[in-house]
């Protein structure tokens, strides 16, 4: 033990137990104080007694527990323990895979985990970074589930160069696990993704090689999130609308009001990507939902998570109509509030291109409001979104 030495069991005596106690001492003649070396406990059918050892000298100790009943009759348990306060207070063992063991495809990891304190959850680290997380089974053990889905391809890298290339085939992997190995992306697609990805890159380490970068990709999230890019809750904390103070609302009011409505969720999110230097250029991505479709273009930079891109948006005006009374005026009047674009004006003829290319696009349709957003910034924070405005 590390500190705490732990008792637990129960007793038993038919004529009715007087006395119970636990000493302590050491098996090497070191000092132990009159606190520790006899410990009195109420007695009693159940025992669960802690005792800090920490004031004591590492060592080797008996610890035994006496029972006294009316007619002093005595029954002693003793157990001889190491006290090391300088060993780790938690310990794990890796049960499989076994030490060298080659592995492939999807596997599951098994271990064991003891600790003087309650193991709240514990972290699976591959290369310094958070890859899975799980909890303790009651028993004391552990399951990874490394992975989900199948790929399969080729990968090489040259020993010399430090070149890597990539040429793979995804089915249904975890979106959020594989952006976050492979781009460092996090928490921005969650759901079932398969596709196809053909990279190369030169460096020893993510950081090196995600700036030379080279290299495309396509893929396809079914029953998908986007809880960022694709959620009016974190878009309508646009810049123009906050600093302008038009919407009456704050942030948190903001969140609170649209976060029902679930519009990040999505049957399909389907990209493709080319990426020059570092640079994810000519992102498209298309997503349909319930009550939202998205179309996000621009450039990403992989290396400082810096965005600039417009997403688009098809927003069912049925959301305005579900929240009850009071929540669906403040909806309408926070929409209302919202400054729009005229596409009459030759300067926005791009705008147009792009708005085109959005999912189930008419824009005579008057039971969808469209929306065009303007991203400028670190993704992974939270004040990128520069614009907000509705198409006119």
């Amino acid at each position: 033990t590390t500190k705490m030495l732990f008792f637990s069991g129960q007793t038993t005596d038919n004529i009715g137990l007087k006395k119970l106690y636990i000493t302590i001492r050491s098996l090497e003649g070191k000092i132990v104080s009159q606190k520790l070396a006899k410990i009195d406990l109420t007695p009693g059918e159940i025992i669960t007694e802690s005792i800090d050892l920490s004031s004591l000298d590492n060592g080797f100790y008996n610890v035994e527990l006496t029972g006294m009943d009316a007619a002093d009759n005595i029954t002693r348990v003793s157990r001889n323990v190491q006290l090391d306060k300088r060993a780790a207070m938690a310990k794990v063992d890796l049960l499989y895979p076994l030490n060298g063991e080659f592995v492939k495809g999807v596997f599951n990891i098994y271990g064991t985990a003891v600790s003087e304190i309650n193991i709240e959850s514990l972290e699976l680290l591959v290369d310094g970074q958070k890859t899975a997380e799980t909890v303790l089974s009651e028993s004391g053990y552990f399951k990874f589930n490394l992975s989900q889905g199948q790929m399969d391809g080729s990968v090489k890298y040259n020993l010399v160069s430090n070149k890597s290339e990539f040429d793979l085939n995804v089915k249904g992997a975890d979106a959020d696990k594989l952006m976050t190995a492979l781009f460092d992306i996090k928490e921005q697609f969650f759901g079932d993704l398969s596709g196809q990805l053909n990279l190369s890159c030169t460096g020893r380490n993510q950081a090196d090689c995600l700036k030379t970068l080279n290299g495309y990709g396509a893929f396809l999230v079914k029953d998908g999130r986007m809880p960022k890019l694709g959620s009016l809750e974190y878009l309508l904390k646009a810049g123009n609308l906050i600093k302008s103070g038009i919407t009456g609302l704050s942030i948190n009011g903001l969140i609170d009001l649209v976060t029902p409505l679930k519009t990040g969720n999505f049957a399909s999110i389907k990209g493709a990507v080319e990426i020059h230097n570092g640079i994810a250029d000519k992102i498209q991505i298309l997503s349909t939902g319930k009550d939202l479709n998205i179309y996000v273009t621009g450039e990403y930079n992989l290396s400082t998570y810096n965005a600039d891109m417009y997403v688009f948006g098809r927003l069912s005006k049925k959301i305005t109509t579900i929240l009850g009374p009071i929540g669906n005026l403040s909806l309408n009047t926070l929409f209302n509030s919202i400054p729009g674009v005229n596409l009459n004006d030759p300067s926005n003829a791009k705008l147009l291109n792009d708005i085109n290319k959005l999912p189930g696009l008419e824009l005579s349709n008057k039971a969808f409001r469209v929306f065009a957003v303007e991203i400028h910034g670190d993704v992974s924070g939270d004040d990128y979104v520069d614009s907000f405005r509705w198409i006119e």
